[in-house]
């Protein structure tokens, strides 16, 4: 069993300004979050004095303020039973970590927390430090899905589902139903969606506003709570050109800008996206907030037409496959080398340095991610990718205290086949260094596919036999 260290600032209350939805998304995280920390196996922790501190500010949660909210905007709440489970962990001294904030650091060491530090970005957002925070620090200045897309909720009912199935969902066409989503099942997965139901869109059985949004436009849907067992593919996003209307279940996403809905899809598949999801998850749920925070690529309009292409050409193949049970081995052959042609696309965009994408490469390693291709490996992105190949020296010289290597690097140079590049002698094994000299040959693991000389990453060097004349005359 982990300890798990929990800042109070996640039940922080919304400014007092805040809209009718943001208090909805609030406050249903707040009861998804108290549960999983109320039953959960693990040992959820946090500290008695910095909630006396929010309690100070006014920004921790009281009767009152539920209370003036549900007035404010009549909502089907309970105050006093919320306010009775916010008071059952954070004034528990069973769960109190520490009597001081600043022995947060010793504590971490001493007793296992497993989460416990935050660090925040311009948009404000936690991120945990113990997980990928190189990565984070490079993507810090991006922009992020809040700013391209607009993100809200499925419809909810005030009604009972489970006493009222008849009332709510139609497997037929009725009149007053949409046809939409009600739940995460095998069958939603990337980019496409393989089954529907009819949803009763009458007003007067809706808790909330959600069924005035735009579902007719075209939109990316996403699954608002995790599927699968494991902890880092946590999100599928499906293209719906359909107007599909979803439940609570789902989310939907709506570009707000020139962004397609297959670059958007194609970002929430990615790599990026589930780290950060899943490093900033506290509940079951993939959060809305924690959605509109996801950083994203700095795009050129041009860089739009790619993936846009993978994307339709990945949702033609699959439902070829769904169709064509007989050729089924051929096309999921083909489904997978497109999800991995758009994950490389995606992850380069992103031109994360080579230790940070490494660290994000580890972070999978071994995961599923969701959908029906069975993928348990993020791919390099095509310019961090490392290839085998010949290092030809062209010289060897002293710049300063330095010995600099002049040399070309077969494969690379932009369609310059004798590019020189440089690097310092000290990139070569020690052991290797007196015999690299003019004509001499390297052999190395290098990113060819790096556009600039100042990308190239080189590994596993060694002394290279000399190669044989006619490949010696191709180069020379």
């Amino acid at each position: 069993m982990s300890n798990i260290f929990i800042d109070p600032a996640v039940v922080s209350t919304p400014p007092i300004d805040a809209s009718r939805e943001e208090i909805e998304e609030w406050l249903g995280n707040l009861q998804v979050w108290l549960k999983e920390a109320l039953d959960a196996d693990d040992n959820w922790l946090h500290s008695v004095e910095v909630t006396k501190l929010l309690r100070e500010k006014g920004q921790f949660p009281s009767s009152e303020a539920l209370l003036s909210w549900q007035r404010k905007y009549k909502l089907d709440i309970n105050p006093r039973l919320i306010e009775r489970d916010i008071n059952a962990f954070f004034r528990d001294e069973n769960h109190d970590a520490l009597e001081k904030p600043e022995d947060l650091i010793k504590y971490k060491y001493e007793k296992n927390i497993v989460k416990y530090d935050s660090a925040q970005n311009k948009n404000n957002i936690a991120l945990w430090h113990e997980r990928l925070q190189r990565i984070w620090s490079e993507l810090t200045s991006l922009p992020s899905l809040g700013d391209i897309a607009e993100i809200h909720g499925g419809i909810q009912y005030k009604i009972s589902l489970q006493d009222n199935e008849n009332k709510l969902f139609s497997e037929v066409p009725s009149d007053g139903f949409a046809k939409g989503l009600r739940t995460v099942t095998d069958d939603f997965e990337p980019y496409i969606t393989r089954s529907s139901i009819y949803l009763n869109m009458d007003p007067e059985l809706m808790l909330y506003e959600a069924y005035k949004l735009p579902w007719d436009k075209p939109k990316v849907i996403v699954n608002a709570v995790h599927t699968g067992t494991g902890d880092r593919w946590l999100i599928a996003a499906a293209l719906d050109e359909q107007g599909l209307v979803c439940t609570q279940n789902f989310h939907g996403i709506w570009p707000t800008n020139s962004v397609p809905i297959e670059v958007i899809a194609a970002l929430l598949n990615g790599p990026i996206a589930n780290a950060f999801l899943s490093i900033n998850r506290t509940s079951r749920h993939n959060q809305v907030r924690v959605l509109q925070q996801i950083p994203i690529p700095k795009f050129e309009p041009w860089q739009f037409h790619q993936i846009v292409s993978l994307v339709r050409e990945y949702v033609v193949t699959r439902e070829q496959w769904l169709s064509q049970p007989e050729h089924a081995k051929y096309l999921e052959g083909s489904c997978k080398g497109i999800l991995r042609q758009l994950q490389e696309e995606i992850l380069g965009l992103y031109k994360l340095s080579m230790e940070a994408e490494k660290e994000l490469i580890t972070y999978f390693e071994g995961y599923k991610r969701l959908g029906p291709v069975p993928l348990t490996q993020v791919d390099p992105s095509p310019e961090k990718r490392l290839y085998g190949t010949l290092i030809r020296i062209e010289d060897v010289r002293n710049e300063g205290d330095e010995k600099i290597v002049d040399a070309v690097v077969m494969g690379w140079g932009g369609g310059y086949p004798d590019q020189i590049i440089h690097f310092p002698l000290t990139l070569v094994p020690q052991e290797l260094r007196e015999k690299v000299s003019q004509d001499s040959y390297l052999r190395a693991k290098v990113n060819i596919g790096a556009r600039e000389e100042k990308d190239l990453v080189f590994e596993d060097i060694k002394l290279a036999p000399e190669p044989r004349q006619e490949l010696r005359d191709r180069f020379a």
